[in-house]
């Protein structure tokens, strides 16, 4: 499922600005790095492990003594406003996330966040080696994206942080 698509074609309740949201097939969260808060989109098909990278991302920005959240998982409600893209969860699912073999876990959330990066899962073999900059698009707007391989954790965790802060490995 890719940003641009429309998740499952559900229509959601209205967004700030009027318009009905987008229901994508992905994970969100948020964390702060220098003093900015970035909001991470994990796309993946079934079983490509977003809740996990999900959960790698935390873990690892919060043990770098960051701050960092969950949004939502499996299904993230997009809106526009302003030329920003945020995403939400649906009610009934807010503060929970799959955690593979152990089943539905609550997790500390945020109710919303705004989304400046997206991570896109994908077969390891259909990945460039060193990819150039490049934008998809999400709710209209040109969002940065990156591509990691899926059920690999630690290269999609590797691959945010790179993303984000210009470091090298």
């Amino acid at each position: 499922m890719s940003a641009t698509g429309s998740g499952n074609g559900h229509l959601q309740k209205p967004s700030p600005a009027g318009l009905p949201a987008e229901n994508l097939h992905a994970s969100l969260v948020t964390l702060e790095h220098d003093g900015v808060w970035h909001g991470i989109l994990i796309e993946g098909k079934s079983g490509a492990g977003k809740s996990s990278v999900a959960m790698g991302v935390i873990e690892t920005f919060r043990r770098a003594g960051g701050e960092a959240f969950l949004v939502s998982d499996d299904q993230v409600l997009v809106d526009v406003s302003n030329g920003v893209v945020t995403g939400y969860a649906p009610p009934t699912i807010a503060g929970k996330i799959e955690i593979h073999g152990h089943g539905i876990a609550k997790a500390e959330f945020r109710e919303r966040a705004a989304i400046t990066l997206v991570l896109r899962l994908r077969p390891a073999s259909e990945i460039e080696r060193m990819p150039p900059d490049r934008t998809v698009t999400v709710a209209g707007q040109p969002i940065p994206f990156v591509e990691a391989p899926e059920r690999h954790e630690a290269q999609a965790v590797r691959i945010v942080q790179a993303a984000l802060t210009g470091r090298h490995f």
